[in-house]
């Protein structure tokens, strides 16, 4: 509060003073990276970034938009993230809302589905890997890879009806009207009162097939 909002200068000496009694708050690594950042020791910032995402991922947010909105140096960022899929992938956003930097932020997503792919193929995958893949080929506009690993993750976690109307919608753009509103119905069969899924059967019914 002293350094960052007071404008206090004294308030440096108790940031790092915080850092060196207790070193495993992520709030207080986080203050010093900033403190780093001040006083233009980036590889130091990134260190104490580092710890703070480890201790608690949620920071990871306020980090990539530091280093790409304020700071310009997104591959700073991508350092701190790491093999860690949820991280590249708030990195690939916040670069791709700045509409500079696209050869790191295409670096990001070619680094994001090679992790994910790597971990597709193993045998345990938790279904929210297999959508984080899917989202990709999406984005990519690779509709049936999407599809597929949409499926995928259905299989190992029937019930997540956001994923299947997801899907439903996958298969409507690839055009299998049938399979959508299949999948449409499902989630309703799971979640009656669901209205996205009834508006979607509504409009795909009214499709011309």
């Amino acid at each position: 509060l002293q350094k960052f909002i007071l404008n206090n200068p004294n308030g440096s000496s108790l940031i790092r003073k915080g850092y060196e009694l207790a070193p495993c708050d992520p709030v207080v690594c986080f203050e010093n990276g900033l403190l780093d950042i001040e006083e233009n020791k980036i590889d130091d910032s990134i260190k104490k970034f580092k710890r703070a995402v480890q201790l608690d991922n949620k920071i990871f947010s306020s980090i990539a938009d530091i280093f790409v909105n304020q700071l310009n140096q997104p591959d700073a960022a991508l350092v701190i993230a790491g093999d860690n899929t949820e991280w590249l992938s708030q990195l690939a956003e916040t670069i791709a809302q700045t509409q500079e930097h696209q050869e790191i932020a295409e670096n990001t997503e070619k680094k994001l589905i090679e992790i994910l792919k790597t971990k597709c193929s193993e045998p345990d995958v938790a279904g929210s890997v297999l959508v984080s893949l899917g989202k990709m080929y999406e984005k990519e506009k690779n509709i049936d890879a999407a599809i597929q690993y949409y499926r995928l993750a259905l299989d190992r976690e029937y019930g997540q009806i956001k994923w299947r109307i997801m899907l439903a919608r996958l298969l409507a753009q690839a055009g299998d009207i049938s399979e959508a509103i299949k999948e449409a119905q499902i989630c309703l069969r799971l979640s009656p009162e669901y209205d996205v899924a009834k508006n979607l059967i509504m409009q795909l019914k009214a499709s011309p097939n």
